[in-house]
């Protein structure tokens, strides 16, 4: 299978395994990521694809977590995620793609590291088939997403994953 990732952050290419995605692209920028992103996967349609956007960590760490400039960022964000599903819309796959939004944490004042609930609580919304629409009443935990993943696809969770599937929001 093909696996692409696209990163907003130059960082986040330290993360992952080298040789793990056949494409890792790091590209400046929320708007030039996603653009990227899309353009790979109207013409390559990978298995996997992670898309990386940064603009929402760095408005909260220069401007602020709950700041103008940091809900600005999330809004702008919102219009990137819209930008894929519309092409998954066009090229009729939203049926047949999942599509998870996540973070990787929260935040507080200008930065994060503790544990208090505004930088350890995250987004986590999944959508595809078999998904059960709605709110999810358990706690999802970011080390979820991991096993969440291998659920979807039928693979078995690395055996030093401490996650579970989210089999709450899974029909």
């Amino acid at each position: 299978s093909r696996i692409a990732v696209f990163h907003d952050w130059k960082g986040f290419a330290g993360l992952v395994e080298r040789d793990a995605p056949d494409v890792m692209q790091h590209v400046p920028g929320a708007a030039k990521t996603t653009a990227a992103a899309i353009a790979y996967w109207t013409a390559n349609r990978p298995a996997l694809m992670f898309v990386h956007l940064d603009n929402v960590d760095h408005a909260g760490h220069a401007h602020g977590w709950y700041s103008k400039q940091y809900y600005a960022a999330v809004g702008d964000a919102d219009g990137y995620v819209g930008q894929v599903l519309d092409m998954l819309d066009s090229l009729a796959a939203r049926g047949s793609t999942y599509v998870l939004l996540t973070s990787d944490h929260g935040g507080t004042n200008h930065g994060h590291g503790k544990n208090s609930l505004a930088e350890i609580q995250i987004p986590w919304i999944l959508a595809g088939p078999g998904v059960s629409p709605g709110r999810i009443s358990a706690p999802v935990n970011t080390f979820d997403t991991e096993s969440t993943i291998a659920w979807i696809f039928h693979l078995e969770p690395s055996q030093c994953s401490i996650g579970r599937p989210v089999s709450a929001a899974l029909a």
